[in-house]
């Protein structure tokens, strides 16, 4: 009987590589990163811890059925017009073109948080967004029933929950099944400041929001244990900067984007003041970076 030749040995194996997506971007491998759009991912921050003993605003007692009921309104800076909350459509909220409250900021993810009706009111949940969703400047891990007067920051930017009354809003439409604010009360609502720490949230995050929301105000910068300074905008570029020492125009606003903690506020509204910026924001930040 003839020995058989023994069988040659296998090449050895070697890993499969996946299909690079197009333009050379790096494929994202963790969860944390938008995995729907290629080359862009959502900008890493630290989130700040809560105070010791903040009460954890998910496990509040549920609102009232009169305050669950109550019509429920966002405004905030951020938004063009203050949005009234719906029962029959959820509310996303994110960096995505389509989402109903866009916030273009590479700290927010493409699908950050999402705000919807339970039955027992409104209550709002993070989506698995990288930097995380606050309530009352708490993070929180699950859906969040919301009451009046809260806050809701993504990133940073932050949001204001208010309650009405029957009488600030109209039924429209067939059978009353679409309700709007009324318009006196839309008008006064729009003026909402928009307000944060800096820290997680940078000046230039907030000055370049402006800039795309073309808003006109002014931008409040409070220094830990300092005197505020101010940044007065016009359709979002800057116009005017002074600080409590005297100093005005482009050297003023250099000084005052350079600070790096402490608060901010923008209200909205007109600006009475002489033009002494008479650059563009980015010929001001090419000054803040010592260009």
């Amino acid at each position: 009987m003839t020995a058989r030749a023994p069988a040659p040995p296998r090449p050895e194996a070697r890993p499969r590589q996946s299909t690079p997506p197009p333009g050379g971007a790096p494929r994202p491998r963790r969860s944390e990163f938008d995995e729907t759009q290629w080359g862009h991912t959502t900008e890493k921050r630290q989130v700040h811890s809560p105070a010791d003993g903040q009460a954890d605003p998910c496990r509040r007692p549920l609102p009232t059925r009169a305050e669950a009921t109550a019509p429920h309104v966002l405004v905030s800076a951020l938004l063009d017009e203050p949005l009234l909350l719906s029962r029959e459509k959820k509310v996303l909220l994110g960096r995505d073109v389509g989402a109903d409250v866009r916030i273009k900021s590479d700290l927010v993810s493409r699908r950050h948080a999402e705000i919807g009706w339970t039955g027992q009111g409104f209550a709002i949940v993070d989506l698995g967004s990288v930097n995380g969703t606050l309530v009352n400047g708490v993070k929180i891990g699950g859906a969040c029933h919301l009451h009046g007067d809260d806050r809701v920051s993504l990133s940073g930017f932050e949001l204001v929950v208010k309650l009405l009354t029957g009488g600030d809003v109209e039924d429209v439409g067939q059978g009353g099944t679409t309700r709007i604010m009324r318009p006196e009360l839309a008008r006064q609502l729009r003026k909402e400041s928009l307000t944060g720490e800096l820290g997680q949230l940078s000046l230039k995050d907030v000055l370049e929001l402006l800039e795309w929301k073309k808003h006109t105000g002014v931008l409040t910068v409070t220094p830990p244990g300092a005197p505020p300074g101010k940044l007065f905008l016009i359709k979002g570029q800057l116009h005017h900067a002074e600080t409590p020492r005297g100093h005005k125009g482009v050297e003023a606003a250099v000084v005052l984007l350079r600070v790096t903690a402490g608060r901010f506020v923008f209200e909205p509204g007109p600006v009475r003041a002489p033009r002494t910026v008479t650059v563009d924001n980015e010929a001001v930040w090419e000054r803040v970076r010592g260009e």
